[in-house]
């Protein structure tokens, strides 16, 4: 029984921490329904940097509708992932309570209607969904119905385009009403097969609406990264020769570049690695650091060591550290010494950011020096 695995290697550890859990039934794994994404919510940028922050190659298909006075998305992904070919189904709210963030990680380019960050689903707002993944056309794994808010699946050592997958799902929506704006949102969509049974939709997901996150041009080199480095790791995991995915049976010493993969899944690697894609494609520091600290909950001191080590000089970081994390030079000083900028960086940093004046800023870096 899948809900009876539990996880006991190091790998299979790092895999429940990742916020997944194995099915031996169809040599799967699969997001848990306690995943630590679910505290996180959604925004485009997530979309935007998945190349770096989690080696993904994908297609995103967002479907924006208005339902019980609430904006609802409800996003499908299918392509490469690292190790693993796989497809996700989640199910997201808007609040109205992150205009902040709506304005910076959750900017659509091209949308700024549906420029939103999103929550994820509440468990009363959990939907009915199932779906099948064919390869070239043939089945590759199926998961659901179940009521989630995050259905997806992923197989290990399989190498695939997003253009090879196709999709075949089906939504349960909780009323008439939902199921009918639903449909009308769906419309506007280059799905196929598309049927309603009672309150369940049924419809194929083969082709994605353009634009993509991957064609932006901003992301061109991590795709490319990302493509190669999949298919190293592709390579590397068929030479183990394993009788199956389980990741109890992948013994500790060569679990290696599995492990270190999923050990970047985490809460930490996953936000140190989008606040460098971020950096990247031009991303602000304090757009930066108003998610680090509103989605995941970073203090000051380790939101200025991650934008330190994702490429944001020390005036971009004394900027972050008073706008948006309201502290004041001394406490910046501090921090910017604790990340190990230079002296003269740290004083100019402190001097353009803060008025206390050019000398009383060096006194108070000699202090700290």
């Amino acid at each position: 029984m899948t809900q009876d695995w539990q996880p006991e290697t190091k790998l299979a550890k790092a895999v429940y921490t990742a916020g997944f859990r194995y099915d031996p039934d169809q040599d799967i794994i699969f997001s848990r329904m306690d995943a630590w994404q679910r505290k996180f919510g959604y925004a485009y940028a997530y979309d935007l940097a998945a190349p770096v922050t989690i080696s993904a190659v994908i297609d995103c298909e967002p479907i924006f509708f208005r339902y019980d006075q609430k904006d609802w998305m409800i996003e499908l992904w299918k392509g490469q992932y690292g190790l693993e070919t796989g497809a996700e189904i989640g199910v997201y709210v808007s609040d109205d309570t992150k205009r902040v963030l709506d304005a910076t990680i959750g900017k659509r380019p091209g949308d700024d209607y549906n420029s939103q960050f999103f929550e994820c689903a509440e468990d009363g707002e959990r939907l009915e969904m199932s779906f099948e993944l064919e390869r070239d056309g043939r089945p590759l794994f199926a998961r659901g119905p179940e009521l989630h808010w995050w259905l997806t699946g992923f197989k290990w050592g399989v190498l695939s385009s997003p253009e090879q997958l196709v999709m075949k799902l089906r939504v349960t929506l909780s009323t008439t009403e939902m199921r009918e704006v639903f449909v009308d949102a769906i419309e506007g969509h280059p799905f196929r097969d598309i049927s309603v049974d009672g309150q369940t939709v049924a419809f194929t997901f083969d082709q994605a609406t353009p634009p993509q996150p991957r064609r932006d041009p901003r992301c061109a080199h991590f795709v490319e990264l990302a493509q190669s480095n999949n298919s190293q790791i592709v390579h590397r995991y068929g030479q183990l020769d394993l009788e199956d995915s389980d990741p109890n049976g992948i013994r500790d010493e060569i679990a290696g570049d599995v492990l270190d993969y999923f050990n970047c899944c985490s809460p930490t690697g996953f936000g140190d690695r989008l606040a460098d894609a971020l950096q990247t494609t031009g991303y602000q520091a304090t757009d930066v650091g108003q998610a680090l600290q509103e989605v995941f909950r970073t203090s000051a001191e380790d939101a200025a060591q991650v934008l330190h080590q994702a490429g944001y000089d020390a005036r971009q970081v004394a900027e972050t550290l008073r706008n948006v994390f309201k502290q004041g030079s001394e406490q910046a000083a501090k921090i910017l010494v604790n990340i190990r900028a230079e002296f003269d960086e740290a004083r100019d940093a402190l001097d353009a950011v803060f008025d206390d004046g050019k000398e009383a800023i060096t006194n108070l870096l000699r202090r700290l020096f």
